[in-house]
């Protein structure tokens, strides 16, 4: 399920809705479900209520959420990247092929997990729309670790059913 969060200009207008849309919409059609959320900033007060409160949702759904850390070599802990900050989400930050973190991904205690996130290579199509990712160096960031945590939740999930939200993103934290 693909939810548009963005305006015409690239502007997130309906993140946290987009959130909800595809937790109730994964809710009456699949039994279990990972919401992946390669996009992020920081957020204003008037959001953080609603905020708060998806992570409960989707977890009583049997749903896991995963949100990408951030891109500007931040603390976490200290400037808040959302929904990556939300407690009861998991947060990923991206490593390097060394297995080490990349020098632009945010950090933190918040963030649970990291994954590769540089020099992926991917199917978009690059600035002369003929030709994919830098064949050289391929592309970078956050939002490219979390489709693979994504992922790994996805396989965990559909092993063993019965495993709670809360154990699922435990075993990823663990291995991860």
């Amino acid at each position: 399920l693909v939810v548009r969060i963005s305006n015409d200009n690239g502007q997130l207008t309906g993140a946290y809705e987009g959130i909800h849309y595809a937790s109730t919409y994964c809710a009456k059609y699949a039994r279990r479900a990972v919401i992946n959320n390669s996009w992020g900033g920081r957020t204003d007060a008037e959001a953080l209520p609603f905020a708060s409160i998806f992570p409960q949702e989707i977890t009583a759904r049997g749903q896991v959420c995963v949100a990408s850390a951030g891109n500007y070599a931040l603390d976490n802990d200290i400037t808040p990247f959302y929904p990556a900050c939300v407690p009861g989400v998991l947060s990923d930050g991206a490593t390097r092929e060394t297995d080490q973190p990349t020098n632009f991904t945010h950090y933190g205690h918040s963030v649970l997990v990291f994954a590769p996130g540089e020099n992926i290579y991917t199917t978009a199509l690059g600035s002369q729309n003929n030709e994919y990712t830098d064949p050289l160096n391929g592309v970078a960031g956050t939002s490219f670790s979390g489709p693979i945590v994504a992922g790994e939740v996805a396989l965990i999930m559909s092993n063993d059913s019965d495993l709670t939200p809360d154990a699922v993103k435990k075993l990823v934290i663990e291995t991860c």
